[in-house]
């Protein structure tokens, strides 16, 4: 099994297809790091479109809404989720 160099291991049957369902990536995958990165900043650019200190809701709710911030038209849910929850991990965006 191929190991990443950080320790983690890659399971030999994991799929790893794009475009399973309707996400551009699958469960599988992962984001490129400047990619999560750029999804990060548009959730505190988001913020501070909104005029808000926190979300009321999860930020990738606002997705496809009427409310949604202009600066996630650039990327798709899946990125705004994990970037959300790579937020949580450090403590700086309690979901």
């Amino acid at each position: 099994m191929p190991n990443d160099g950080w320790g983690w291991t890659a399971h030999a049957d994991a799929p790893r297809k794009r475009g399973e369902g309707t996400d551009a990536m699958s469960a599988y995958e992962t984001i490129p790091p400047d990619r999560l990165m750029d999804a990060v900043d548009a959730i505190f650019e988001a913020l501070t479109e909104l005029g808000e200190a926190s979300f009321k809701v999860h930020p990738a709710q606002l997705m496809g809404h009427e409310g949604q911030p202009e600066v996630f038209v650039h990327f798709t849910r899946k990125e705004i989720e994990e970037a959300a929850r790579f937020l949580d991990r450090l403590g700086v965006l309690p979901l």
